[in-house]
């Protein structure tokens, strides 16, 4: 565990403050004093509340060794024995209200929440809620209905719809609304109702201007999506045509002509060439796009189709 607002090393464990009798470890240099609160100031700079906070503490706990406690409570009690009475009397006299403000918000410092005998009152006041609510569910019909009340109401509560069929106003759950699974108030003839209006308007997807209008739409994605489509088309044809070219020996490609192998070479990036485009291609060699797409498609051709028994030609055209 981590210390709260202490980004340094900790000594000892969170929420114990270790004592040998005579003296009490320092969370912070691992180091033991009879008054570690006096230690906490002046070394580190800390308040005791602070120090309390940061390692997990209860607030009530003093900072100083058992022996030294036990000294100052001997020395303390004849001074608060006259004022016990009259704090007794200040916590009977404050309300439910009172009470519950004061505790609402508060956190358990570790040092509490690990208190054996916390733990177990807790332990108890849950097992009297379980057998509380046991009783509840079976002597009081209603609890059960509430209870669900007060966990809709937690969740979002139902929400108020209409019916489109017969404009009836109806409740339904939020998550069944939003999966589509409520459609109407739940009446029959306006299940019905409502069947047939759906079917209606998917036989209007059958009519003509409704099919004109699925085309012009298909048409206009389509012309949007197309630019992607030739990216990935060439990146397809170009591994392709590497996976061909690299199952070849060396020497069918050095059987193209001129023309083919320099364009084959640079649009795959061949013998330490760069990837080009075809009109790149064209700048580089000083010909036409078309010259060098023609190039690409017969010597492909030529590699595709080369074999033992064929003779790939050779030259200096292309």
């Amino acid at each position: 565990m981590v210390a709260a607002n202490w980004p340094g090393p900790v000594y000892g464990d969170l929420g114990v403050l270790a004592t040998d009798g005579q003296r009490v470890e320092c969370h912070i240099c691992g180091r033991w004093y009879r008054m570690l609160g006096i230690h906490v100031r002046r070394t580190h700079g800390m308040l005791p509340d602070d120090y309390k906070r940061a390692f997990g503490l209860r607030v009530s706990v003093g900072l100083d060794a058992p022996i030294v406690r036990e000294e100052r409570r001997i020395r303390g009690v004849p001074l608060l024995t006259p004022y016990q009475e009259l704090g007794r009397e200040s916590l009977a006299r404050m309300t439910t209200e009172e009470r519950r403000a004061y505790a609402r918000g508060r956190k358990w410092p570790l040092q509490a929440r690990n208190d054996p005998a916390n733990r177990a009152q807790w332990a108890e006041i849950a097992r009297r809620g379980r057998k509380s609510i046991q009783q509840l569910r079976a002597s009081d019909p209603s609890y059960q209905r509430e209870s669900a009340r007060k966990v809709s109401a937690t969740k979002g509560g139902r929400v108020r719809l209409t019916c489109p069929v017969c404009g009836t106003s109806f409740m339904a759950i939020p998550a069944s609304v939003k999966r589509g699974h409520v459609r109407t108030c739940g009446n029959r003839e306006c299940v019905r109702e409502w069947c047939r209006r759906r079917l209606q308007q998917r036989n209007w997807l059958h009519t003509p201007e409704a099919q004109a209008n699925c085309r012009a739409a298909y048409k206009l994605h389509l012309e949007s999506f197309r630019p992607h489509l030739r990216v990935a088309a060439r990146g397809w044809r170009r591994a392709a045509g590497l996976e061909l070219i690299h199952s070849l020996p060396a020497a069918a490609l050095e059987a193209l002509p001129d023309l083919q192998r320099q364009a084959i070479a640079m649009f795959y990036g061949l013998a330490g060439e760069s990837v080009l485009t075809q009109q790149e291609i064209a700048g580089r060699l000083g010909s036409t796009r078309w010259k060098i797409e023609q190039a690409l498609t017969k010597g492909m051709r030529l590699l595709r189709n080369a074999s033992p028994a064929n003779e790939l030609p050779t030259g200096a055209g292309g």
